[in-house]
């Protein structure tokens, strides 16, 4: 709860800190697959809690993209599954009803 919390803390922050991002994601136990650079740790989080927002690297909020960050994932932690499943439905319904996610 308290990785999730600081995650979105600096998510929120205007000039954002990729690499603290990153740090907080991977202190969550998500893993990448061996040829994925850091910055597909930080694109994740941002696909799935900040659709609106321009990605890190050359990152694609398309999930069938392959500049996925979604693509690098090699596991992501059970803890984490509910929460990911419950933001990727959010930000369906959302984008459905053209709110902003």
């Amino acid at each position: 709860q308290n990785q999730l919390s600081q995650l979105c803390v600096l998510l929120e922050d205007e000039t954002r800190d990729y690499e603290s991002i990153a740090r907080v994601v991977a202190d969550m136990g998500v893993k990448l697959t061996p040829n994925a650079d850091q910055d597909a740790l930080s694109a994740c989080a941002v696909w799935m809690f900040d659709s609106l927002s321009e990605m890190p690297g050359n990152y694609s909020p398309d999930e069938f993209s392959e500049n996925s960050p979604v693509r690098s994932i090699a596991s992501f932690p059970q803890d984490l599954v509910m929460v990911g499943r419950a933001a990727v439905l959010i930000r369906g319904i959302c984008a459905f009803f053209s709110i902003p996610w």
